[in-house]
């Protein structure tokens, strides 16, 4: 009829002189895959960035771009886990670190101190000190707690007289908390000559043996001794308690 356009009931023919038709259903189609080009129509096409493509064709795609996001992710995590374990390695091991691995080579032992020791010289102001001797003992029962006793000389090695006194001479325990000698047994000592070190006045180049006494709970353990020259000396010189190996 003229006027009208006639449409034809026959399925499509593409170029070639094929019929396509969809995969899924054989219905007529004009559209392919565009990756395996075969005929898929609007209801079980699916868009991809790079154009309609059959369910089949999506999902291997979908698929296997999941498998290699994960299998970067899974090749980065064992890449850091390796890292971390060779590293654990070499500070157990003390070998050498690979180039371009940054190795903390830092360890929990103590490291040599320039620290006076017992039997070393610790010099504070005027005056020059030197553990000799440091020991503790139990109480008597049913007293509690220890008696500690720090034995050393003092010298005064300056051209004019200096003033130790007693209140300033302490014990140290591992928190930095000081301990104050006992006036009363140190004054008992038979070597102090029974006199009072609350202040004991030292000449130039004279040397004095003491012994101090201090009075401790039973969970204190002193590490060290601070020892002040004079009165005015407000930072005075640490001496720890053991013996240089």
């Amino acid at each position: 009829m003229d006027g009208y356009a006639t449409v034809s009931s026959q399925p499509v023919k593409p170029e070639g002189g094929e019929d396509l038709v969809c995969r899924r259903d054989g219905t007529p189609t004009r559209l392919r895959c565009a990756r395996c080009e075969t005929g898929i129509c609007p209801a079980c096409l699916v868009r991809t960035p790079v154009g309609y493509k059959c369910a089949g064709c999506a999902g291997e795609r979908e698929a296997t771009g999941g498998r290699t996001r994960t299998g970067v992710l899974v090749a980065s995590g064992v890449v850091v886990v390796a890292l971390l374990i060779g590293v654990g390695l070499i500070r157990t091991s003390g070998r050498t670190p690979p180039d371009g691995v940054a190795v903390d080579t830092s360890t929990d032992e103590p490291a040599d101190t320039e620290q006076p020791m017992i039997g070393e010289e610790a010099r504070d102001g005027q005056l020059v000190f030197v553990v000799d001797d440091f020991g503790c003992e139990a109480k008597r029962p049913p007293t509690t707690g220890r008696l500690c006793m720090l034995r050393f000389h003092v010298t005064n090695g300056s051209s004019s007289p200096a003033a130790l006194l007693g209140r300033f001479q302490y014990l140290v325990d591992p928190q930095s908390k000081t301990y104050g000698a006992d006036d009363a047994l140190t004054r008992a000592i038979s070597e102090n000559g029974n006199r009072s070190l609350a202040e004991l006045n030292i000449n130039p180049e004279v040397t004095v043996a003491l012994t101090f006494v201090f009075d401790l709970p039973d969970a204190v353990e002193p590490m060290g001794a601070q020892f002040r020259g004079t009165g005015r000396s407000r930072i005075g010189v640490s001496v720890r308690l053991q013996r240089r190996a």
